[in-house]
């Protein structure tokens, strides 16, 4: 095992969208699933080749997605990585597909590779994403936060937001526009209008495809309250 930084991603609602497939039996709604993949592939390496590490690692079963890099030479330098392959997969998974996710951040001990992926890190991502996190962010582990206090790097404070339960996390108001016309890569601009119309377009179309399941609307209701200043 080696130091490392572990994003833990879960794709919300997968449960129902297995079952719309099940139960329309239709082909294209099964391809849905490997087109949802097909994005998750392409921004890995998309990621792998404009950071240049080859530590960077993806891993995807189910519905989870495991992102880490290797710290040992640069904390920072992983960091962002990180940070900004996380966005942008959150990001570029609203916008193809009208999936919402929500994860965390960690660092320690891990053994990530193409056959092996176990350490400590999965373990307490897991565990703060799924007692903490709630609603589609993705929360930073405070042990992380307090790294980031001491670099005042425009990722950081343009990417990362404080909550009210103390929290840092990734700011989709942030991200989500920057996914409008930017391959790849979130960099540091300013928004424009059109990107947030076409947010809004965006956001209206896939929220009038959401099952009335309890804990659903929440979630929806959350991310309009972040990405939107005035009512939709």
């Amino acid at each position: 095992m080696e130091e490392r930084i572990c994003a833990y991603i879960d794709i919300l609602g997968f449960k129902q969208i297995i079952k719309r497939i099940h139960d329309k039996n239709d082909p294209l709604e099964e391809n849905f699933i490997e087109r949802v993949f097909d994005s998750i592939k392409t921004t890995q390496n998309q990621h792998e080749h404009i950071f240049e590490m080859k530590s960077l690692k993806y891993s995807v079963f189910s519905d989870t997605i495991i992102i880490s890099c290797k710290t040992k030479n640069n904390y920072i330098a992983g960091l962002k990585a990180i940070i900004n392959s996380s966005s942008y997969l959150q990001a570029h998974l609203f916008k193809e597909h009208g999936i919402l996710v929500r994860g965390a951040i960690t660092h320690g001990n891990l053994k990530h590779d193409d056959i092996y992926l176990y350490g400590q890190p999965v373990v307490d991502a897991h565990n703060l994403e799924e007692k903490s996190a709630i609603y589609p962010r993705i929360l930073i582990a405070k042990e992380i936060s307090n790294k980031i206090s001491l670099h005042q790097d425009p990722i950081f404070n343009s990417f990362l937001k404080e909550s009210i339960d103390g929290f840092l996390y990734i700011n989709p108001s942030i991200t989500f526009p920057k996914i409008i016309d930017t391959p790849g890569i979130l960099e540091n601009e300013e928004n424009n209008d059109y990107k947030q119309k076409e947010i809004r377009s965006l956001y209206k179309s896939y929220f009038k495809e959401q099952p009335d399941i309890i804990g659903v609307s929440s979630k929806w209701a959350w991310l309009k309250s972040h990405l939107f200043d005035e009512p939709l």
